[in-house]
């Protein structure tokens, strides 16, 4: 299923939509210039994880509630969102001891956390069309990167979104690289396997075929 949304103003820096606080046309640079420390160069799924860990810091050091308002301010985030992000994960972290579900003792490697989201995400995968501007995604159809995609022109061949935009022309935003070879590994259970031109291959001594996989979604 396409998860498609209505467009806003674009940051250069990535999407901080959820935690960033509104912003007027002359502060937009000063914002954009503040969200670069979270910028991650292969995913920007990933700037919310440094952005939460950025204000977990944050919490652990404040003197007062005003000055960790402050810093939210300075850093062009939404204090009040930010503090229902930590309500949220309170609330996870209840369940998972609850049912005595076992933490993490290291931090997910970048591979783990977009496999993770892949599950949920295999329909806003795109490959680069050759020669062309726009990505061949599920289903047929073609989209563009959102223009204020921070790594706009090393996004690399394939990419995953977290959602689709629809103006003049269908873009994609919050990207992340991907690797095809994760697309086999989260949705095999989608793809249908057929072998053709089974013959026997004497230099291996063993018989072959050539093996084809489309999707059945």
């Amino acid at each position: 299923m396409l998860n498609v949304s209505r467009p806003s103003r674009p940051s250069r820096t990535g999407q901080f939509r959820s935690a960033s606080t509104d912003q007027s046309l002359d502060t937009q640079e000063q914002a954009d210039q503040a969200h670069r420390q979270f910028v991650d160069e292969r995913s920007e799924f990933l700037q919310w994880t440094r952005i939460w860990k950025w204000f977990e810091e944050a919490v652990a050091h404040k003197k007062s509630n005003k000055q960790l308002a402050d810093a939210c301010r300075a850093n062009f985030l939404s204090h009040l969102r930010l503090r229902e992000w930590r309500d949220v994960h309170s609330q996870l972290l209840t369940v998972v001891r609850e049912h005595g579900w076992r933490l993490n003792e290291s931090d997910a490697t970048f591979e783990q956390v977009h496999l993770s989201l892949l599950t949920g995400l295999l329909g806003n995968i795109g490959v680069k069309a050759d020669d062309e501007p726009y990505y061949l995604g599920a289903r047929g159809i073609k989209f563009h990167l959102w223009p204020g995609f921070a790594l706009l022109k090393k996004a690399g061949r394939w990419v995953m979104a977290g959602e689709l935009v629809e103006t003049s022309r269908l873009y994609v935003r919050t990207i992340a690289k991907i690797e095809p070879e994760w697309l086999e590994t989260v949705g095999s259970h989608l793809l249908k396997t057929s072998l053709s031109d089974v013959h026997w291959e004497k230099k291996a001594a063993q018989v072959v075929a050539f093996e084809r996989r489309r999707s059945t979604a």
